[in-house]
């Protein structure tokens, strides 16, 4: 009865989004009227219980095709949508991808009858690209195939097409970036080519053609180095490759600079134009800051050489993420986010009417005391097209029909500006313009469409809410939600009691000393009271909030090392487990009652999932009366509670080594003195406390190719199965930024939806 509740009530909030009175603004967003042609009322594409984000558009004649994630099934797969009358009535829903875990960063293309749609998949095979077509419009698709693994959770697949030829490229965490190509629409796929430089540093490919010339572009961001931006072309349809050559590198006295998100475009000229941005580190005292340019280059010639690079920001703050297009008059336009001094970002504008000799004076598109991010730009013939996210008006959407000299906007989600997020834009070649996005105004994500077209009376408007599971032939109008657990996130209290001006001071007043033994002196900073805390960090708060989210009708508890000590928190009568999961974070000391309690818990059947390196390290004693810490081991030294000793080797430093390797699957990799690099860098994470591998039996998810000290160094997310449960560890440090990087997210959410909610 509460699933039916909630299904109307969400019924009921859409429609009154599509109810609502679109406001429409100028440039300056000032009001103003009938100057945006209105779009009709919004379309609800998904209208489910699942999550639905991150549509993507296509159109070809008549046609609208939308694919977006979506979690209804219980697993996280690429849903599609198709319209054959201009957007007016949708077909069912179909469920293209199928697959346990997770499939994200989908892109989709047409041409004619055929529909393509490419995707990568997480959490197994450390990633992998998975391809699917349609030869009939999308009216269904064959089976799916799998083009590569190894992508490290960072593939980025892209696709483009051209008659009969379908080019695929994306990065590969070991080889670099790579391509394949079909010549006879998909059916069969070539042998993958390897156009970078066989690094898992490249990154970010993109991919255009025209005729038979096929060009690519990628990044390459080598940890403490300088990033470079790389291109390559084929004159013969993908047969050979160029060798790469640079487009634009760091200077060398800007040691860390850092590029990102190249973006590709042709004209009819075939004129090749490429956008990114670039920035590096600026720091006094205590204040940093990431400052960065929009830079543009283009070749005249076809790619074989180009020209100088132009800034078109000029370092006017945090420029971020452009989005690049070329008109049939070979108008260059580029529309990017301008965040100042990284508080309130713009939408700013420019182009260029001499084919990108010169760009005029930026226009800023939405200079609002908000934030606005996720520009999306489209162009055709003197109409110019842009979409972006508004902190205070929602999804903004302008239109410009005189080549970009003016802009006019319209808000269109209206009310729900803080729910409405990731718009994208398609023009079809009738000049119709289609605009999808994620709305949460409900707390579960629907994907919402508009349409502007030439005629916006549609003689039926209606989408259909089936959703058909290709792979296995069922077709359902209530799709089961994902199942129940119960999920214990467990505070460090006993680590942060450690931290608390105690045992660390003692560490170093006898770092430099060896072989001591009978220490009294100082021994009062091996004791270390442990206070309960109001509230746990923000970071982990994110963390259960997004649990919640995630799975809501599952139990997230806040528990503490006090709790997982007293096995009574944990186990129903001391032999059943009252948690599925348990999370740990930065488990550094424990009692041997709360390691044994873990022990317990993932031979019991339950799953143990380590957020950071450096767990279960250090042994301590707990008195519950006195709330008093005790050190025990660990570190290299012993406490007996009367005199401590240090050891002359690492007989103390990880205290139940061997038995930690052969249950939990991994072992701290010592130390802050390592130079660690991750080749495999899908999170922008650096080097800060890691768990290797140590069990052969570990199965590895995701490999980040990493290095100690020029030597490899097996640091992964890997999965262990013990008795009859099993440890999931993420293998690098989490705090601080990782709890607050969405893709992590997505690999932490993988990881539920294949070894957690699958069970």
């Amino acid at each position: 009865m509460a699933q039916i509740t909630i299904t109307v009530i969400l019924v009921i909030l859409l429609q009154s989004v599509s109810a609502t009175q679109d406001t429409v603004f100028d440039s300056g967003n000032k009001v103003i009227q009938n100057s945006v042609q209105y779009f009709n009322n919004s379309i609800n594409l998904s209208n489910n219980i699942g999550h639905s984000e991150y549509p993507h558009l296509a159109t070809y004649g008549n046609n609208v095709y939308v694919v977006w994630i979506d979690d209804t099934s219980g697993k996280r797969d690429i849903y599609f949508k198709r319209s054959t009358d201009d957007g007016c009535t949708f077909s069912e829903t179909l469920d293209i991808s199928n697959q346990s875990g997770s499939s994200l960063d989908q892109h989709i293309a047409v041409s004619g009858n055929n529909v393509y749609v490419v995707w990568e998949h997480i959490p197994e095979n450390n990633g992998g690209i998975f391809f699917v077509r349609s030869t009939n419009s999308g009216d269904n698709f064959e089976e799916i195939k799998n083009l590569g693994n190894n992508t490290g959770f960072n593939g980025y697949p892209q696709i483009a097409v051209s008659g009969s030829n379908v080019y695929l490229v994306w990065h590969d965490a070991t080889h670099g970036i790579l391509f394949t190509r079909s010549t006879d629409n998909g059916d069969n796929f070539e042998e993958i080519k390897n156009l970078g430089n066989k690094s898992g540093n490249n990154g970010y490919p993109q991919i255009a053609v025209s005729g038979s010339n096929v060009y690519v572009v990628w990044t390459s961001n080598v940890q403490e180095k300088n990033g470079q931006v790389f291109f390559t072309r084929s004159t013969d349809n993908g047969d050979n490759f160029k060798s790469p050559i640079v487009l634009g590198e760091a200077k060398k006295d800007e040691i860390g600079t850092m590029v990102f998100r190249p973006q590709l475009t042709l004209d009819s000229k075939n004129n090749v134009h490429v956008v990114w941005h670039s920035g590096r580190i600026v720091q006094h005292a205590d204040v940093k800051a990431l400052i960065t340019d929009i830079q543009y280059i283009r070749s005249t010639n076809g790619g074989e050489s180009f020209g100088r690079i132009l800034n078109l920001s000029n370092y006017s703050g945090w420029s971020i993420n452009p989005q690049i297009t070329v008109s049939q008059n070979n108008n260059v336009y580029v529309v990017w986010t301008n965040n100042a001094q990284e508080k309130y970002g713009k939408i700013f504008f420019t182009k260029s009417t001499n084919n990108g000799d010169s760009f005029e004076e930026i226009k800023n598109l939405g200079n609002n005391t908000g934030s606005s991010v996720y520009p999306q730009i489209a162009v055709s013939g003197s109409n110019v097209y842009l979409v972006w996210h508004d902190a205070k008006h929602g999804i903004l959407f302008a239109r410009s029909t005189d080549n970009g000299d003016n802009f006019e906007s319209l808000s269109l989600s209206n009310n729900y500006f803080d729910k409405s997020l990731y718009p994208q834009i398609a023009v079809s070649q009738n000049n119709n313009a289609y605009v999808a996005w994620a709305n949460n105004a409900t707390g579960i994500e629907e994907i919402i469409l508009k349409r502007d077209t030439k005629n916006n009376n549609c003689t039926n408007l209606n989408v259909g809410n089936r959703t058909k599971n290709l792979y296995n032939d069922t077709t359902t109008d209530d799709l089961k939600s994902k199942k129940s657990i119960n999920i214990a996130l467990v505070d460090a209290t006993f680590t942060t009691a450690a931290y608390d001006k105690s045992f660390y001071m003692f560490y170093e007043i006898y770092h430099d000393a060896d072989g001591l033994a009978n220490i009294t002196k100082y021994t009062d900073l091996l004791f270390s009271k442990v206070v309960q805390r109001d509230k746990i960090s923000s970071e982990y708060q994110d963390l259960v909030n997004h649990l919640k989210w995630l799975s809501p009708n599952s139990s997230v508890d806040v528990l503490t090392d006090e709790d997982v000590h007293n096995a009574s928190s944990i186990f129903a009568n001391k032999k059943t487990n009252i948690y599925d999961v348990i999370i740990l974070g930065h488990q550094e000391y424990v009692t041997q009652q709360e390691y044994d309690n873990l022990k317990r818990f993932v031979a019991n059947g339950g799953t143990l999932i380590l957020l950071n390196g450096n767990v279960l390290y250090n042994e301590v004693n707990y008195d519950e009366d006195s709330k008093m810490l005790t050190f025990v081991k660990g570190h290299g030294f012993y406490y007996d509670g009367k005199s401590a000793q240090k050891s002359t080797n690492d007989t103390w430093d990880e205290r139940w080594k061997d038995e930690t390797r052969r249950w939990l699957g991994s072992n701290y990799l010592c130390c802050y003195d390592s130079k660690i690099v991750f080749r495999n860098d899908p999170f922008g994470i650096t080097h800060n406390e890691e768990q290797h591998i140590t069990n052969k039996k570990a199965k590895i998810l995701i490999d980040y190719n990493a290095t100690k000290n020029q030597k490899d160094a097996s640091i992964a997310t890997y999965l262990l199965e013990y008795k009859k449960g099993k440890v999931i560890g993420l293998g690098i440090w989490t705090d601080d930024k990782l709890l607050k990087n969405e893709r992590f997210f997505r690999l932490l959410d993988s990881l539920f939806f294949q070894y957690v909610f699958n069970d």
